[in-house]
């Protein structure tokens, strides 16, 4: 009996202490202001108020115009209204300034792509990368159209530049999803966006040095280093002579990085329909600008590459390469290739 009535006072204890905590009641359209915290994540933020801490889902359609930075004990504030799921959301947030703008060198822009890291304020990120991690601070004008809001975790690619305070500065940032989907290796020589890659960056366009290899495109005794996620989608060939036009960025190391790559050589001849024959074999390194020597079991051919050769099925060639091509007769007595295929 004594147990039931502890058992007993003890609830109505427990009821009486919760009827006296004063539980924070919003209605639709109020706004609140606090501080983020650390379990916020991309479509919760967990905002510390006066009257507690609430969870806050962030949306679509979310208007974070005026917020580019929610990163843990920064303030926010936010306009919440209640969810048919019985959740609060967030119709608009602001707040996660940035500070004020410094001299900028923008003709020198490195391209960097990590993670948000400890560290970062709504002033300077801290973004790890492949080769450590890296300070780079936000400006007012950074362009963040290409990634909604900053926030610990995100995958993001940033374009950078020099500031007069020796610090390195965000030109623009944008998810890394997207920058995958707008900057992709495309070997396959189907369309990309090779061109959207040219329209960002310096160019520059020349005759390939005889030492130009899959490492580095070598023009004007210029180093242009290969990445994997180089476009090669404009491109036939990398062979001595071979006129291209590369858009590139100098990266971190002092190198210049490309970033695609697109052919200027072209030839006018006319090339018959009919194709004659299908050869197996190699690309030697006597090939030269418009024409492969392809090194087969009956000997040595010349075949030209044009502007209509599909190479698809096998990607950029080069020397050393071995592949399968059926040619053509064009109007200026060379062989022609039609399509390339990998063997």
């Amino acid at each position: 009996m004594k147990n039931f009535r502890k058992t007993a006072l003890a609830a109505v204890l427990f009821l009486a202490l919760t009827i006296m905590v004063k539980v924070p009641v919003y209605a639709d359209n109020t706004t609140v202001t606090g501080t983020v915290g650390k379990e916020t994540k991309d479509n919760l933020l967990y905002l510390t108020t006066s009257g507690g801490t609430m969870q806050i889902k962030i949306d679509s359609d979310t208007d974070m115009s005026g917020c580019r930075v929610i990163l843990p004990g920064s303030s926010l504030t936010a306009e919440v209204y209640y969810g048919s799921d019985a959740y609060m959301h967030a119709a608009k947030i602001t707040g996660g300034t940035v500070g004020p703008n410094v001299t900028v060198d923008r003709s020198n822009p490195s391209t960097v792509q990590g993670t948000i890291t400890d560290g970062t304020t709504s002033e300077l990120l801290y973004l790890s990368t492949s080769n450590g991690t890296m300070q780079i601070k936000l400006d007012t004008d950074t362009d963040m159209s290409g990634c909604r809001v900053i926030m610990l975790g995100k995958s993001v690619q940033i374009s950078c530049a020099r500031g007069s305070d020796a610090y390195m500065h965000a030109l623009s940032v944008i998810d890394s999803a997207s920058a995958s989907a707008s900057y992709s290796n495309n070997s396959s020589g189907s369309s990309s966006s090779s061109s959207a890659s040219f329209s960002n960056y310096p160019q520059a366009s020349g005759k390939l040095d005889e030492d130009s290899d899959l490492d580095r495109l070598i023009i004007n005794d210029t180093k242009y280093y290969i990445e994997p996620e180089t476009d090669f989608s404009g491109c036939k060939a990398i062979i001595n002579g071979r006129s291209v036009t590369v858009a590139y960025y100098k990266g971190l190391d002092g190198k210049n990085h490309a970033v695609a790559v697109k052919d200027s050589s072209s030839t006018n001849a006319t090339v018959s329909s009919n194709t004659i024959a299908t050869v197996q074999g190699k690309i030697t390194t006597d090939s030269k600008t418009d024409t492969l020597y392809f090194k087969t079991s009956d000997g040595v051919m010349q075949i030209r590459i044009d502007n209509s050769t599909n190479t698809s099925q096998s990607g950029v060639l080069y020397e050393g390469k071995t592949v399968k091509i059926t040619v053509a007769h064009g109007s200026d007595e060379y062989l022609h290739a039609v399509t390339v295929t990998d063997r």
